[in-house]
Order: structure tokens, then C-alpha cells, then sequence
């Protein structure tokens, strides 16, 4: 759902002419591929934490979200790529 989004932001921008078709793909994949690669190292240590329940905490991996905190600040502020 946040790459549908994401994607949508670049496309309006080659719409309203300010970056060219490949600009704009181009700018969607690195961030996507930067944000899928740390939810895949999230995913990793959750794996890992979820055999060893004394591992877990309020810090594990397990709580940590932030594929859903970037998407509700780009929703909010409208903007194309959520730091």
C-alpha cells in the first residue's frame, strides 16, 4: 500500500512536469528498495526473537513499525518521500 502511494507521488511530479518519467521511477525504487531492505532486517530479528522469548522486549524487532509511521506522515503532510 506505501508503494502504491509512494509511486503515485513520483508520477504526480512527472505530471506537473517537474521530473521525467525515468527520474521518477528512478527516485521510487531507491527509496522503496532502502525501505524494503530494512524491513526485511526487522523481519530477520523477529524470526529470531520469536524462539527465544526472553530476547523480546519492548524494543524487539516485533514492535518496531515504520513502514506504518512513514505512511501516516506522507498521508498527513502530503509530501512524496517521508523521512
Amino acid at each position: 500500500m506505501l508503494d502504491a502511494y509512494m509511486l503515485g507521488c513520483q508520477l504526480r511530479k512527472v505530471n506537473a512536469g517537474e521530473k521525467s518519467m525515468a527520474q521518477a521511477i528512478q527516485d521510487f525504487e531507491k527509496e522503496m528498495i532502502a525501505r524494503a531492505q530494512e524491513g526485511v532486517s526487522l523481519s530477520r530479528r523477529a524470526c529470531f526473537e520469536v524462539h527465544d522469548l526472553d530476547a523480546i522486549t519492548e524494543s524487539s524487532a516485533l514492535f518496531q513499525y515504520p513502514q506504518i509511521a512513514r505512511m501516516e506522515a506522507a498521508l498527513s503532510q502530503d509530501i512524496s518521500v517521508p523521512s
